[in-house]
């Protein structure tokens, strides 16, 4: 299949490391947000690719789907600026 109309065209996590993160981390929620389901079914990167993270073990995490989805709402949000608002030039009419 050719993946060139999607827009991130990275490859999925292959299913035996999918396995062995849901066995290491006994297949608990690692999340633990407002809803959690306790039981974890899906994997989630703790640093998303998008932003950097990688496919290594030490950067996947259990989850389940409310918790997983949260924290991905969580990523997409932009960080509050810490920049003061821009000031008009004392001079400067209106």
């Amino acid at each position: 299949m050719h993946r060139w109309h999607t827009r991130n065209p990275r490859p999925n996590l292959p299913s035996t490391v999918r396995r062995a993160i849901l066995n290491r981390d006994a297949h608990l929620c690692q999340i633990r947000a407002d809803g959690c389901l306790t039981r974890a079914g899906e994997v989630d990167h703790i640093i998303p690719v998008s932003r950097g993270g990688t496919n290594n073990p030490a950067n996947l995490r259990a989850a389940c789907p409310p918790c997983n989805a949260w924290w991905n709402y969580q990523c997409r949000t932009p960080p509050p600026t810490k920049h003061r608002p821009r000031e008009k030039h004392p001079g400067a009419l209106g």
